[in-house]
């Protein structure tokens, strides 16, 4: 009986680690966008400029964070770390703004997501430093 269960948990244990290879399979890459949230981008279109507090309220009731790129693409962002939250305090200060996300992007049945390995804010342009 304890070698059936110890050879059910190894199958499980190999199980999920295929998996989690096989769901980050995608391309490697390091995309600029403005970090929002996926209820006030759906509700309110590519268009609606959220306030980083609604955003920041939006993500602590459970919401999921979006990075829109330039051209209005929106990618759901999911941790690399199956066991840490995409978004931690530092990332949540950065809501509203243009960041860097570096990651693994994957494409799946019309979703975009980007598995993130790091955010990091985006460094201000010189036509962005004159306004």
């Amino acid at each position: 009986m304890k070698k059936t269960l110890v050879l059910c948990v190894v199958v499980a244990v190999l199980s999920a680690a295929v998996w989690a290879v096989e769901a980050k399979k995608g391309e490697e890459m390091t995309m600029t966008g403005t970090l929002s949230c996926s209820f006030c981008k759906l509700a309110g279109g590519p268009d609606h400029k959220c306030s980083k507090e609604c955003c920041q309220a939006c993500l602590k009731g459970g919401d999921t964070a979006l990075l829109q790129d330039d051209k209005g693409g929106l990618f759901m962002l999911v941790s690399k770390d199956k066991e840490k939250p995409v978004i931690n305090p530092e990332r949540l200060a950065l809501m509203g703004e243009k960041v860097n996300v570096k990651g693994i992007m994957v494409k799946a049945n019309g979703l975009q997501a980007i598995y993130v390995e790091n955010i990091e804010k985006a460094a201000e342009t010189k036509a962005a430093e004159k306004k």
